[in-house]
């Protein structure tokens, strides 16, 4: 059970660690969007030089190009995360792609909060006991399918 855990958890998870990544990045980018350099003239030289708001700024920068970095990389590993469930998905039966789909695959609802296991039972019409013996049924299942095939 440990490759379907670690494939669809991990999706779950790189979605919640790429949402705080971008939630940050974006408080960074509001951090210095007001903050703008006061360029003063030396009288003695031709030389601009810039307060010391600039090396702030110039450290927010490389923060925030940092995680992008992050971003793109995190981006790149759920996408071929999501294309491995996507070919393993049409073996599964319909309660399970729900799960599936709703919990792992698109976590997030349209408000960009995560959904819960009491959303997917409310989603499904099923009791609580009913949901979690889908999911550790889906488990099994993933298991099965990509040991046979190869997945």
């Amino acid at each position: 059970m440990t490759e379907a855990r670690q494939l669809l958890q991990g999706m779950r998870d790189a979605v919640i660690e790429m949402k705080t990544l971008i939630e940050r990045r974006d408080a960074l980018e509001a951090s210095v969007a007001g903050a703008k350099t006061t360029k003063t003239r030396d009288p003695e030289m031709n030389v601009q030089h810039s307060r010391d708001v600039s090396d702030h700024m110039g450290e927010v920068a490389a923060e925030v190009v940092d995680l992008d970095t992050d971003i793109r990389r995190l981006r790149s590993i759920l996408e071929a995360d999501r294309q491995r469930a996507r070919q393993i998905i049409p073996f599964l039966e319909r309660d399970e792609r729900t799960i599936v789909r709703l919990y792992f695959l698109w976590p997030m609802k349209e408000t960009g909060e995560l959904r819960t296991w009491q959303e997917i039972e409310e989603l499904m019409h099923l009791s609580h006991t009913a949901v979690m013996q889908r999911r550790r049924k889906l488990m099994a299942s993933v298991d099965r399918i990509i040991e046979e095939r190869g997945l």
